[in-house]
This record gives C-alpha cells, sequence and structure tokens, in this order.
C-alpha cells in the first residue's frame, strides 16, 4: 500500500517544499516592511500617505476644519503610539478613559469611543491640543484604514 501511495506522498513532500520556500520568501520580502511601518526605509508609513492623500482630494471651501487640522489627522493615523492609541491603549483624563493594557494583542478598537470623545472634545473647544477632537478623528482614520487594505494591522 505504502508503494501505491508513495508518488502521492512525493507531490505532497514537493507541494509542501514549494509552499514553504513561497511563505518564506514572502517573510523575507522586504516590501512586507511596507504594510504600514516601513522596516527597510526611512519613507513615510502607509497610513500617514493614505490619510494625506485623503485630505488633499478634499475641498478647503467643503472641508475647512479638515484642511486647517489635517496635519493632527494625517500624524495621528501614523505613529507607534498612534497606532497602541488606536487600537485602545490612550488613557485619557478629560473624558475619563483609562486606557487597556491588552490593547496591542488583538486587532480592533472602539471606534464608537473615539467618535464620541471626538464629539466632547470639539464641543470643549479643543481642537488641536492633545488629544484634540481631530486626534480622536485620526484614530478613527486609522481603524478605518486597517481594515481596508490588506496585509495591514
Amino acid at each position: 500500500m505504502f508503494l501505491k501511495n508513495s508518488s502521492v506522498n512525493r507531490n505532497k513532500v514537493k507541494n509542501m517544499k514549494r509552499l514553504s520556500l513561497y511563505i518564506g520568501l514572502l517573510l523575507l520580502n522586504p516590501t512586507n516592511g511596507n504594510c504600514w511601518w516601513s522596516l527597510w526605509t526611512l519613507e513615510a508609513s502607509n497610513h500617514y500617505k493614505i490619510s494625506q492623500k485623503a485630505i488633499d482630494s478634499l475641498s478647503a471651501e467643503d472641508f475647512p476644519d479638515i484642511k486647517r487640522f489635517s496635519k493632527t489627522i494625517v500624524e495621528g493615523t501614523s505613529g507607534p503610539t498612534d497606532d497602541a492609541n488606536a487600537h485602545g491603549k490612550i488613557t485619557d483624563a478629560e473624558v475619563g478613559y483609562n486606557g487597556r493594557e491588552d490593547a496591542g494583542k488583538f486587532n480592533g478598537g472602539d471606534y464608537k469611543k473615539w467618535e464620541e470623545f471626538a464629539h466632547i472634545k470639539y464641543a470643549a473647544g479643543n481642537f488641536n491640543y492633545g488629544y484634540s477632537a481631530y486626534y480622536y478623528v485620526a484614530l478613527m482614520t486609522h481603524l478605518v484604514q486597517d481594515q481596508a487594505v490588506p496585509g495591514g494591522r
């Protein structure tokens, strides 16, 4: 019976080796480092690039606040600290939120909570200082980007 299946077994082993080689090449491929943070280059992260292009596509006449606070939004989507914050690690005493320690261990984040906090900060007139209304918009943007781009976090 082993002899009958030997060609099948050889093909399985061959296919497993081929798959392992592909996976190895994929993991070693420097373009994988460009999913979000560029590990092999000094270029801006993809979060930064996507946010900047999205804001560039908006009219200043139609979206004056977005244009005015674009730096807060773009930069707030792209740093390692911002990534952790978007996923729930942020602690903001002004709104009574203490971050979760496990935030970096899984994907996701509390999009609705960030929206609520953005409204609270906006109503208080905090548009651009610390954890501002537009910083929370950045955290929401970060989560949307994570869900929309293959290979992202």
